[in-house]
Protein backbone atom coordinates (compact mmCIF):
# COMPACT_ATOMS: atom_id res chain seq x y z
CA UNK A 1 0.00 0.00 0.00
CA UNK A 2 1.57 3.34 -0.79
CA UNK A 3 2.46 6.15 1.92
CA UNK A 4 -0.92 8.06 1.31
CA UNK A 5 -3.24 5.11 0.87
CA UNK A 6 -1.76 3.79 4.43
CA UNK A 7 -2.32 7.51 5.98
CA UNK A 8 -6.06 7.92 4.23
CA UNK A 9 -6.64 4.50 5.63
CA UNK A 10 -5.31 5.12 9.40
CA UNK A 11 -7.49 8.37 9.37
CA UNK A 12 -11.08 6.33 7.92
CA UNK A 13 -10.27 3.78 10.93
CA UNK A 14 -9.88 6.54 13.65
CA UNK A 15 -12.55 8.65 12.60
CA UNK A 16 -15.29 5.76 12.69
CA UNK A 17 -14.54 5.41 16.62
CA UNK A 18 -14.48 2.74 19.10
CA UNK A 19 -15.80 0.24 16.63
CA UNK A 20 -12.80 0.39 13.97
CA UNK A 21 -9.73 0.85 16.61
CA UNK A 22 -8.72 -2.80 15.89
CA UNK A 23 -7.93 -2.52 12.20
CA UNK A 24 -6.94 1.48 12.99
CA UNK A 25 -3.84 0.06 15.50
CA UNK A 26 -3.02 -2.48 12.80
CA UNK A 27 -1.94 0.23 10.24
CA UNK A 28 1.03 0.97 13.02
CA UNK A 29 4.26 -0.78 13.56
CA UNK A 30 4.57 -2.33 16.76
CA UNK A 31 6.98 0.02 17.26
CA UNK A 32 5.48 3.40 16.20
CA UNK A 33 7.25 6.69 17.28
CA UNK A 34 4.81 9.67 17.42
CA UNK A 35 5.98 13.03 17.64
CA UNK A 36 5.06 16.78 18.51
CA UNK A 37 6.34 20.00 16.59
CA UNK A 38 10.06 19.46 16.81
CA UNK A 39 10.21 22.76 18.59
CA UNK A 40 8.23 21.26 21.59
CA UNK A 41 9.19 17.41 21.70
CA UNK A 42 12.56 16.12 20.32
CA UNK A 43 11.69 12.48 21.93
CA UNK A 44 8.50 10.69 20.33
CA UNK A 45 5.53 11.07 23.07
CA UNK A 46 4.34 8.00 22.10
CA UNK A 47 6.84 5.12 21.51
CA UNK A 48 4.65 1.81 20.84
CA UNK A 49 1.25 0.72 19.46
CA UNK A 50 0.57 -0.28 22.67
CA UNK A 51 1.30 3.32 24.21
CA UNK A 52 -1.02 4.50 21.02
CA UNK A 53 -3.63 2.36 22.06
CA UNK A 54 -3.58 3.82 26.24
CA UNK A 55 -3.30 7.45 24.97
CA UNK A 56 -6.59 6.82 22.81
CA UNK A 57 -8.49 4.96 25.44
CA UNK A 58 -7.80 7.58 27.99
CA UNK A 59 -8.40 10.96 25.38
CA UNK A 60 -11.99 9.51 23.87
CA UNK A 61 -14.01 10.62 26.50
CA UNK A 62 -12.95 14.38 26.36
CA UNK A 63 -12.59 14.07 22.77
CA UNK A 64 -16.85 13.77 22.92
CA UNK A 65 -16.51 18.13 22.60
CA UNK A 66 -14.07 17.70 19.74
CA UNK A 67 -14.91 17.47 16.01
CA UNK A 68 -11.92 15.98 13.46
CA UNK A 69 -11.51 15.66 10.44
CA UNK A 70 -8.52 14.71 8.57
CA UNK A 71 -7.70 16.09 4.96
CA UNK A 72 -6.43 13.71 2.45
CA UNK A 73 -3.14 12.67 2.70
CA UNK A 74 -1.06 13.11 -0.30
CA UNK A 75 2.24 11.28 -1.05
CA UNK A 76 5.32 12.81 -0.50
CA UNK A 77 9.03 11.29 -0.60
CA UNK A 78 8.71 8.28 1.08
CA UNK A 79 5.88 9.51 3.40
CA UNK A 80 2.65 11.07 3.32
CA UNK A 81 1.32 14.44 4.52
CA UNK A 82 -2.40 15.13 5.69
CA UNK A 83 -3.70 17.69 8.27
CA UNK A 84 -5.66 16.72 11.60
CA UNK A 85 -8.35 19.72 12.62
CA UNK A 86 -9.87 20.01 15.51
CA UNK A 87 -12.64 21.18 16.14
CA UNK A 88 -13.83 22.48 19.85
CA UNK A 89 -17.46 22.49 20.03
CA UNK A 90 -18.50 24.16 23.38
CA UNK A 91 -17.33 27.68 24.02
CA UNK A 92 -14.99 28.89 23.96
CA UNK A 93 -15.25 27.62 20.15
CA UNK A 94 -11.45 26.88 18.53
CA UNK A 95 -9.95 25.09 16.04
CA UNK A 96 -6.70 23.91 15.66
CA UNK A 97 -4.71 22.97 12.16
CA UNK A 98 -1.95 20.27 12.55
CA UNK A 99 0.35 18.93 9.39
CA UNK A 100 1.46 15.49 10.18
CA UNK A 101 3.91 13.78 8.29
CA UNK A 102 3.60 10.46 8.03
CA UNK A 103 6.77 7.60 7.47
CA UNK A 104 5.93 4.09 6.46
CA UNK A 105 7.73 0.78 6.46
CA UNK A 106 6.78 -1.78 3.84
CA UNK A 107 2.78 -1.96 4.96
CA UNK A 108 2.57 -0.06 8.23
CA UNK A 109 2.94 3.47 9.67
CA UNK A 110 6.49 3.56 11.57
CA UNK A 111 6.71 7.00 12.50
CA UNK A 112 3.98 9.92 12.82
CA UNK A 113 5.47 13.71 13.24
CA UNK A 114 3.19 16.98 14.31
CA UNK A 115 3.94 20.30 12.44
CA UNK A 116 2.27 23.63 12.67
CA UNK A 117 2.71 23.89 8.90
CA UNK A 118 2.02 21.90 6.02
CA UNK A 119 5.33 22.97 4.24
CA UNK A 120 7.62 21.73 7.38
CA UNK A 121 6.07 18.49 7.19
CA UNK A 122 6.55 18.16 3.56
CA UNK A 123 10.10 20.04 4.13
CA UNK A 124 10.58 17.50 6.73
CA UNK A 125 9.58 14.68 4.66
CA UNK A 126 11.95 15.67 1.63
CA UNK A 127 15.03 15.84 3.82
CA UNK A 128 14.85 12.26 5.73
CA UNK A 129 17.10 10.78 2.60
Amino acid sequence: MDPAALANTAAQRFLAGAGADASFFDCFEPDVAIYWEPALAQRPILGSRDALKDWLERTREPRAQLTLTVTDAQQCGDGAVCELIIEQDVVPQEVWRIALAVCVSTDRIREVRAFWARESAVEWLVNLR
